[in-house]
């Protein structure tokens, strides 16, 4: 029973740990960051999670999928700042069927080099896209104070891919907004509500124990 408790404690706390990171998100972002990565000099500063980023280009042809070899749903693309750069600051997660469908013609449909070198050429605007990007920068909760497990699995398949990345490379999913704060007041109330059943039950045994010694005596 002692088990059953702790576990059903130790769940509530998660809730509301989760509820307290929902709510410190929120009032971080209240709009996204606007970047403006071609008009920025040296490395990029962001001040918070949901950013909106212009001036860059979405290198398609340095890319790897992070969703399996056969069936590709997801890439993640380097967002450079000038054509040719090597180092990588800023990757991005993105779903785009247009970005996704062009990179799994190039490297699953096609046979031959030379193929590739004229899809390559004939598709060149997916290939170097230039547009903005929006999303959530991948980080742990509270602003990054905790790890995020997504932010190591993307690092541990770049070093996979021999892809180079700069020391603070920034992580973008793009499309991803501030969770709802529906969702932080529901675990809240969740975690709030386990707790005060579990102190009442507490309570009721304890009243149990004592009214059972003195009815022996």
């Amino acid at each position: 029973m002692n088990r059953y408790r702790i576990t059903v404690l130790v769940v509530c706390l998660v809730l509301i740990v989760l509820a307290a990171g929902d709510f410190y998100t929120l009032h971080r972002n209240s709009e996204p960051q606007i970047i403006a990565w071609d008009a920025t000099a040296g490395e990029i500063s962001i001040d918070r999670e949901w950013v909106t980023i212009t001036g860059g280009t979405l290198m398609l042809e340095e890319a790897v999928s992070n969703s399996g070899e056969l069936e590709i749903d997801a890439l993640v693309i380097p967002l450079v700042r000038d054509i040719g750069e090597k180092t990588f600051r800023i990757l991005i997660e993105t779903r785009d069927p247009r970005l996704v469908e062009a990179f799994a013609t190039y490297h699953l449909g096609l046979d031959s080099e030379a193929q590739k070198t004229d899809f390559l050429q004939k598709n060149i605007s997916a290939f170097q896209m230039q547009r903005a990007v929006s999303g959530m920068v991948v980080v742990g909760a509270f602003g990054g104070l905790m790890p995020n497990r997504d932010r190591e699995i993307m690092y541990e398949l770049a070093e996979a891919t021999n892809m180079d990345l700069a020391d603070n490379a920034v992580f973008v999913h793009e499309g991803k907004e501030p969770a709802s704060p529906i969702r932080g007041v529901f675990f809240l109330l969740v975690g709030l509500a386990g707790i005060i059943k579990l102190i009442i039950v507490w309570r009721k045994n304890e009243a149990s124990i004592e009214a059972a010694e003195i009815m022996g005596k």
